[in-house]
């Protein structure tokens, strides 16, 4: 664990990622495996293939510019070329570290190289097409091959919103967006609550990536073990992680306003998928 926290804080990777890696490293090998992760694509070599000692690591990630990630990690992207999913190609097999800018839905022409296992951090919530993401992906295992996904702010939760304005004004930021405020309120009760707060400019900003930009899919933590026990997959394990005590009285109400859910306490999901 040490040498795994270490080796994550050298490339300047957030503490999700080391948490998501310690609970994959107990539950597979990645030694001599060929591995695809969904989302991130910001990896390390020395961490891939030196560290965990994978025998491939193939990324499927939607890199715009101006992303999170390619500001945040710009030397890592100017060292490691990236193909547009479209120009996938047999001839790339022979590629030990290779990244493609896409959606997993799309990536039938993957299907060239099989997979041991498919890793996901923190993007399974930004997936809107959820069944034929995880066809894609049972396609792309080889038999016995394993999905495994740590993955949140899910929308049920206090944050699920996942909003980022700016980074003062994002679904981090304590205290200036009200808890469950996503799911106790319709858009113009939000919008008034915001702009008593922080002004009519930024809360029409929050408001429309609350409520309206696909940047997360809106499902809650109910819907992806519906989703994944639906999928044809011969074994399907989850938990939740970071669970926030909710109190009877706004339990009562969440569960008021969104009929059938009850989890409103977890904040993301590990999942394991067996093929």
């Amino acid at each position: 664990m040490d040498e795994l926290s270490n080796m994550c804080l050298k490339h300047n990777m957030p503490r999700y990622q080391i948490n998501a890696f310690s609970n994959f490293l107990c539950d597979t090998v990645f030694d001599g495996k060929d591995v695809l992760e969904v989302g991130g694509s910001a990896l390390p070599r020395e961490l891939t293939l030196n560290f965990l000692n994978a025998k491939s690591w193939t990324c499927v990630d939607i890199l715009d510019e101006g992303s999170y990630q390619k500001d945040k990690y710009n030397d890592h992207y100017k060292n490691e070329f990236v193909y547009k999913l479209s120009e996938a190609h047999p001839s790339h097999i022979e590629n030990d570290y290779t990244i493609y800018d896409g959606n997993i839905e799309n990536a039938s022409k993957l299907e060239f190289r099989k997979f041991d296992i498919i890793v996901s951090i923190t993007s399974f919530e930004h997936i809107l097409a959820m069944p034929q993401a995880l066809i894609q992906m049972k396609a792309l295992l080889k038999e016995g091959g394993v999905i495994l996904t740590h993955h949140g702010p899910v929308w049920s939760c206090f944050c699920g919103h996942h909003a980022w304005i700016s980074q003062t004004l994002n679904f981090n930021s304590e205290g200036i967006i009200p808890d469950f405020a996503h799911l106790l309120y319709r858009p113009p009760e939000f919008y008034r609550i915001m702009e008593s707060r922080i002004g009519s400019e930024l809360a029409g900003q929050l408001m429309l990536q609350v409520y309206n930009e696909p940047r997360v899919n809106r499902y809650f933590y109910e819907d992806y073990i519906s989703f994944f026990e639906n999928s044809g997959f011969t074994k399907v394990e989850y938990s939740p992680y970071f669970e926030r005590e909710v109190s009877a009285e706004l339990l009562t109400r969440l569960m008021e306003l969104h009929p059938g859910y009850q989890n409103f306490s977890a904040y993301g999901m590990y999942a394991k998928l067996t093929k």
